[in-house]
């Protein structure tokens, strides 16, 4: 089971979510079982208990990117991950950001490779076979 931590901003609360896997398409962050845990928007997360700054995996994590038209499909991980705004973050002893997202083209894009636009993701546990 993974844990999802959105961080609120000063003097309100976090909100946490745990789920098997963590999905990304169309700017929304899903569960398992197909429910929105929050939307992307103007620099924020933002879901019925409010706007977020990031989404933390405090436990090492895999994401696999993948482009349905382009048959183009990249793993990063495991590591602990942040979601900042439109960036994605890997934490720990050397942080550095391995993602942006494009709002234009509703798309990550790879820090560490020319792989093209990446439209979906989906985070799973360190220990799931991919």
């Amino acid at each position: 089971m993974l844990t999802a931590r959105l961080k609120a901003p000063p003097q309100r609360h976090d909100r946490i979510v745990e789920s098997k896997f963590f999905s990304f398409t169309d700017s929304a962050l899903w569960d398992a079982k197909g429910l929105e845990v929050a939307i992307y928007s103007a620099g924020l997360w933002r879901c019925e208990q409010g706007a977020f700054i990031s989404i933390d995996f405090e436990t090492p994590i895999l994401v696999k990117f993948s482009n349905p038209e382009l048959r183009a499909c990249e793993q990063i991980g495991p590591f602990p991950l942040r979601v900042i705004g439109a960036s994605m973050c890997r934490t720990g002893e050397m942080p550095e950001v391995v993602a942006e997202f494009d709002e234009t083209q509703m798309a990550w894009r790879l820090s560490a490779n020319e792989s093209g636009p990446m439209p979906r993701f989906t985070i799973m546990p360190a220990s799931s076979p991919i």
